[in-house]
């Protein structure tokens, strides 16, 4: 609870400056000698990912179709963390954003993990949303996190994300056109091989949400993230949903600036919170 009172008032309030210092959203390297050869190659993987992202903006379709959060319509990308503490706020904002999409046409691509579905499922129907019919039309879909972020018991970064383009690359060719996701974070907790890769993973979505119509929703429980990855997180999403409204995100920097610092780093940083 601490955590998220301390976001709700830094972006409440003149985005304070001392939530920078808090959570270390400066991104200031732990070390100031030469970069190793090993980050030498992922600086240079992450230039390479950006470049290839910019290449492709200037062929990227603008969303077609309304977008809104938190009573808030968006604009630009659309790569969004959402900071919650419990689950019915979780749902207060998610069931309005899927209504709105399956009124508007979109494609609701929903991923969390098998254990929640039920519950997922239960939450959606009591705020209104028309499930069964959606799913059965083919534009809803609840996705298992084993399935996609923990195929095989681990996660790849890379791999994902082909995952994810292939999704929007489909709809794009399919019925709905336009597509919005929401993916719960809370998989990423497991300790599996690969996880401390889930900011590369986010830095490089940044390089593919431009070249396709879509919205994509990151939900994170705030009491269960480390406050490192709290401002990671805040570092490679465009926008930020707390205390149950949505900002522009003052703290987010573009992939290459983002990914050549997180190369800088001794370590990966502890996804849980040790508290």
């Amino acid at each position: 609870m601490a955590e998220l009172a301390m976001l709700i008032e830094a972006f409440g309030t003149e985005r304070d400056h001392a939530l920078a210092s808090r959570f270390e959203f400066r991104h200031t390297p732990k070390h100031t000698s030469s970069p190793s050869a090993a980050e030498i190659w992922v600086d240079a993987d992450a230039t390479r990912w950006y470049a290839y992202g910019l290449q492709e903006c200037n062929m990227a379709p603008s969303r077609t179709r309304k977008v809104s959060l938190c009573g808030k319509e968006l604009h630009g990308l659309q790569h969004i963390c959402a900071f919650f503490d419990s689950r019915k706020e979780m749902y207060d904002v998610l069931n309005p954003y899927f209504q709105e999409g399956i009124d508007i046409g979109d494609e609701v691509v929903t991923i969390l993990e098998s254990s929640v579905h039920d519950d997922h499922v239960n939450r959606m129907q009591k705020g209104g949303v028309p499930v069964q019919d959606a799913i059965q039309r083919g534009q809803l879909k609840v996705v298992p996190s084993e399935q996609t972020y923990l195929q095989d018991n681990v996660f790849v970064a890379d791999r994902m994300l082909s995952t994810l383009e292939g999704v929007l690359q489909g709809a794009a060719e399919g019925e709905f056109k336009s597509v919005r996701t929401c993916g719960d974070m809370e998989w990423a907790l497991k300790s599996l091989p690969g996880t401390e890769d889930l900011m590369v993973y986010e830095a490089k979505v940044n390089t593919l949400a431009p070249k396709h119509d879509c919205t994509l929703l990151c939900c994170y429980d705030v009491n269960r993230f480390s406050g490192r990855v709290i401002a990671d997180v805040l570092a490679t999403h465009s926008h930020v949903i707390i205390g149950g409204h949505v900002h522009e995100n003052p703290y987010y920097l573009d992939p290459v600036t983002f990914l050549k610092k997180l190369a800088l780093r001794r370590a990966p940083a502890p996804l849980a919170n040790a508290g």
